[in-house]
């Protein structure tokens, strides 16, 4: 019988997943680098070692971030064998499923797009770049709706995925008021059968 060997996270790792877990729940200004290092079991001060500053450790736990979220609903997206409308659903529907177990921390673009956009460009920027692919995604997605005669032609790709995510985003901070997914579900349901009709 073959012994699959445990990886052991890497000090950087280990810091990532720490401040991941810390500004997803309370925000990039509320985490401090040393509660950071006290909930990864790193000696003070060596944080540095691994990031230049905070803004560039918080650049990395967003980097992480999208390396763990990216590919759930990529998966769903990149499903060439089933009809795109019903792609787009199920990326939907598979974040639902991931917010009924943790309603309060939303989506950590989101948050940090709030927190961050107004007072640090980097940020932005980055930002901003993460949104524009996912918009692209969508809009392809639509695109092939519209060529397979499951979207109205008169509709706007570009801005029905444009609103898409606006209005995801929107229903996430509903979410964490809340602390219930049933705004997502709201948006879901009336994205698919009022908005993306023929």
């Amino acid at each position: 019988m073959k012994i699959e060997k445990k990886t052991i996270p890497s000090t950087k790792e280990r810091l990532l997943d720490a401040g991941l877990e810390m500004m997803h729940s309370f925000g990039n200004r509320a985490t401090g680098i040393q509660g950071v290092l006290s909930s990864a079991d790193v000696p003070k001060g060596s944080i540095y070692n691994y990031f230049k500053s905070k803004e560039d450790f918080g650049l990395e736990v967003l980097d992480r971030y999208i390396e763990l979220q990216g590919p759930i609903g990529m998966k769903h997206m990149a499903d060439l064998k089933r009809p795109p409308l019903k792609r787009l659903k199920g990326f939907f529907d598979e974040f639902i499923a991931l917010y009924k177990m943790n309603p309060t921390c939303g989506c950590l673009l989101g948050n940090f797009a709030q927190e961050l956009s107004d007072e640090d460009p980097v940020f932005r920027k980055k930002l901003a770049g993460v949104f524009t692919a996912w918009i692209d995604s969508v809009e392809d997605c639509l695109l092939e709706a519209q060529k397979n005669n499951e979207l109205s032609k008169r509709q706007d790709p570009r801005k029905l995925a444009e609103f898409c995510i606006s209005g995801w985003e929107g229903s996430l901070i509903q979410m964490k008021l809340q602390k219930s997914v049933e705004p997502l579900e709201s948006f879901v349901d009336i994205l698919f059968s009022s908005v993306l009709k023929k």
